[in-house]
């Protein structure tokens, strides 16, 4: 902290055990000008203090200090819960399929003519269970371990643990620690507000009444039929095209977006394709096309005209019978 002066660094480490939920130990260390003062409740420690009187010192003293930062311990607790946390993130399943083994850019997909294309993100878990926008996690108590403590052995002796099973370098001293705090207390619940899966709540509720609206314009024609065009303007780069999908005719299309866009040239049709599903097209060629695309939320891309077409006609003759 800068510009401060009346802090103290402050440290602490300690050993859990998560199964038994309890600390085993706990040491604190504030840093002073040119050393550390170091207090630890392991009783290999303090079984080093002969005096009685130096012992009740010491045990009044670190008692004090645990209690003065018992928030760095609820943090630590804390901590453990993080795998929960990530788990209760939003859960996205997803089936995808990769074309040609050609390279998919992280961009939206949809149905194509040969499979379904999603993005996958980096981090995610998968539920069959739909995921709530809020969501609760209880964090368990640890207690502080009073009936015995661990005992360093050499890295090749055998101890047993709590349970009596053998384990390497350590075994457990039966005890009663009766100057440690006891008592269980009671964990407490948080509520983690998942702001994605709020988005996502709220996407979905759109995309349900964009889908209601679109099953009734289904029953009146076949929306998914159209045209695929390559468009060019002139003002652009010379090996920049618009590969889009519409439902109408590519030359209006050409001629709205000149209007819309305010270009100094217009858009001129470079090529067209009838297809019965058209939009699907759009897709699969929005695949293979991915390397070459300029921004995830446009549809142009620098690439040679050739290659586009090649792309568009190797898709179509994969559809002739054969």
């Amino acid at each position: 902290m800068e510009s401060t002066k009346t802090y103290i660094r402050t440290i602490i480490s300690g050993e859990f055990d998560l199964k038994e939920e309890k600390h085993l130990s706990r040491c604190y260390l504030a840093e002073y000008e040119n050393s550390f003062d170091v207090i630890c409740d392991d009783p290999e420690v303090l079984n080093s203090i002969t005096s009685s009187n130096s012992k009740e010192n010491v045990l009044e003293t670190m008692l004090e200090r645990f209690d003065r930062v018992a928030v760095l311990w609820s943090l630590a607790e804390g901590l453990f819960q993080l795998p929960t946390y990530f788990t209760s993130r939003l859960a996205l399943n997803k089936e995808f399929q990769v074309s040609s083994k050609r390279r998919i850019s992280k961009k939206i997909g949809g149905k194509g003519l040969k499979g379904d294309y999603v993005v996958i993100p980096s981090l995610e878990s998968s539920s069959n269970m739909p995921n709530s926008a809020i969501t609760t996690v209880s964090l368990p108590h640890y207690e502080i371990e009073t009936e015995g403590h661990w005992r360093k052995l050499a890295n090749d002796d055998m101890g047993v643990d709590r349970h009596g099973n053998s384990v390497r370098g350590r075994t457990w001293i039966p005890s009663s620690s009766k100057w440690k705090p006891s008592g269980a207390k009671e964990g407490h619940v948080i509520y983690l507000k998942d702001t994605l899966s709020s988005a996502r709540l709220k996407i979905t509720e759109y995309l349900q009444a964009a889908e209601a609206i679109n099953n009734t314009a289904v029953t009146q024609s076949n929306l998914d039929e159209g045209e695929l065009y390559v468009l060019r303007c002139s003002a652009m780069k010379e090996q920049i095209f618009k590969v889009g999908y519409t439902s109408g005719c590519s030359y209006e299309r050409a001629k709205h977006l000149s209007s819309a866009t305010g270009v100094p040239l217009a858009f001129v049709v470079v090529q067209l394709w009838k297809h019965k599903e058209a939009k699907r097209l759009e897709t699969e060629v929005h695949m293979m096309l991915s390397p070459y695309r300029l921004n995830n939320a446009r549809e142009f891309f620098e690439v040679k005209y050739e290659t586009i077409e090649k792309i568009v006609n190797s898709l179509l003759n994969e559809e002739k019978p054969r």
